[in-house]
């Protein structure tokens, strides 16, 4: 699968998650969290 790189050290997949709307439902977060959620 094709990644990208958000940061130096965040790799995404190249296809993407779709989840702008998320903070609507969830709230507001923290970058720490953003960044633990998208690497698990």
């Amino acid at each position: 699968m094709r990644h990208r790189y958000l940061t130096s050290e965040l790799p995404v997949s190249a296809i993407g998650y779709g989840a702008m709307g998320l903070s609507e439902f969830y709230g507001e977060a923290d970058d720490v969290s953003r960044c633990c959620c998208c690497r698990s």
